[in-house]
């Protein structure tokens, strides 16, 4: 399987996707940072979004088995790495107005080099918000193109990608983009 595509899958339903957004909004969300340490012009000119991190708990245990067992179905069907390294704590993300995050990869920066897989599901409905589109730089299945591709939009889909594959979350105009990201490792970064 080439490892220059992304793929899609329906995972969570409404409820699910509320309930994400419950337990992420219990407390205060902080300002998204950039990894490498880059700050000022740089970091604004990078990222623009808030976040929380999620670790497992009693509150978001099903988040991460129902995330863990879809993306291991995924990777098993197409991709086919290895992921002996186990799954990161869960980031939640809201985009507001002119929010964003430039192009980037996920397991660029030595703290992070064993990402394979970063996983984004789509948690706001594409009627709540306008912009805010997920471009990936690779094809989906099925969809023609090279490039950077728009990733579905709708509600509870999980988009599944190599961690290496450069990505963008366009700004926002109106509404807000929620979104909840997963990153799976492998011992080794990849080759």
């Amino acid at each position: 399987m080439h490892i220059h595509q992304f793929f899609h899958m329906p995972l969570f339903d409404d409820e699910d996707c509320d309930a994400v957004t419950r337990v992420a909004n219990k407390d205060a969300l902080t300002k998204g940072k950039v990894l490498g340490g880059s700050t000022g012009i740089k970091e604004k000119l990078t990222r623009n979004c808030a976040l929380k991190w999620l670790d497992p708990d009693a509150h978001t245990k099903w988040m991460f088995e129902k995330i863990g067992s879809a993306v291991q179905k995924m990777n098993n069907d197409t991709l086919k790495f290895n992921l002996d390294g186990g799954m990161e704590k869960l980031q939640y993300l809201e985009y507001g107005l002119g929010q964003f995050y430039a192009v980037h990869t996920d397991n660029s920066d030595d703290k992070v080099a064993t990402r394979k897989l970063t996983a984004i599901i789509q948690l706001s409905d594409p009627k709540d918000y306008w912009g805010g589109t997920l471009k990936i730089e690779g094809t989906c299945l099925g969809q023609p193109g090279k490039g950077m591709n728009s990733a579905p939009k709708k509600r509870g889909t999980i988009i599944l990608f190599p961690s290496h594959l450069r990505h963008i979350a366009m700004p926002v105009f109106v509404g807000k983009r929620r979104a909840l990201v997963a990153w799976f490792h492998g011992t080794q970064p990849l080759r």
